[in-house]
């Protein structure tokens, strides 16, 4: 992909575009730290983010806390919440972290809980970019990026959800040094760690290689992303 075609913007902004958030209840799975979910409160939204990940859940419930967001665990294939109940259900960077095979049943249970004309909105990275790059040298993710939108696909050929859209955008990780991301990439998937360790030589040249310094001496390191959003019929 020519990055230069895509736009560049950050996440939050192109999630409260396609989300109008305001009165609505929102459900971030695999939710990681809680900042889309502290974003989504500070929009108006009674958002609530769920997450089987202890560390990241931890992490998230000791952050600032923002009225309106709470984290809860759970597993996208078992969504803890009634038929029907939900304005929006979001998967950002998460729809690919699901086992292959539940991967249909996360969908399906999205389409469940969501209210007709609900909102499914899906962020995913693309396998391209200096960012994946980098990280696939301990954590190769282009079959199961695959898998993650054939996946979304075959939920919007089904008669629980009609596409909407589907946008492409340019976003970025931004890192004070190496050791920075070392500790991110791991506290996201401790079973990066063996992988990591054996290719940390390799991943560090590529790091400092395909980084770009900014005015303050951090490390971007650019990732294209693409977004679809749904209706639940």
């Amino acid at each position: 992909m020519d990055t230069a075609t895509i736009p560049r913007r950050r996440h939050t902004e192109v999630l409260l575009e396609k989300v109008e958030a305001s009165g609505k209840s929102v459900l971030d799975v695999g939710c990681g730290d809680g900042a889309l979910v502290r974003a989504l409160a500070e929009a108006g939204a009674l958002a609530v983010g769920l997450e089987v990940s202890a560390a990241q859940l931890e992490k998230a419930r000791t952050a600032e806390p923002v009225a309106g967001a709470d984290f809860i665990a759970g597993q996208a294939e078992h969504l803890p919440f009634p038929d029907a109940d939900l304005d929006v259900v979001v998967f950002f960077n998460a729809l690919h972290h699901v086992e292959r095979h539940k991967m249909d049943l996360a969908l399906e249970e999205a389409a469940r809980v969501l209210k007709p004309g609900g909102l499914l909105y899906v962020a995913e990275p693309l396998a391209e970019g200096p960012n994946f790059t980098v990280v696939r040298h301990f954590d190769d993710e282009t079959q199961v990026r695959a898998a993650a939108y054939r996946a979304l696909v075959r939920a919007a050929a089904t008669e629980r959800y009609e596409m909407l859209g589907e946008e492409r955008y340019l976003t970025a990780s931004v890192y004070p040094d190496f050791e920075s991301f070392k500790e991110r990439m791991l506290r996201v998937d401790p079973f990066r760690e063996q992988r990591f360790r054996e290719q940390e030589a390799v991943v560090y040249e590529e790091f400092e290689k395909l980084g770009v310094r900014d005015e303050k001496g951090r490390i971007r390191l650019d990732q294209p992303m693409r977004v679809n959003w749904l209706r639940k019929r």
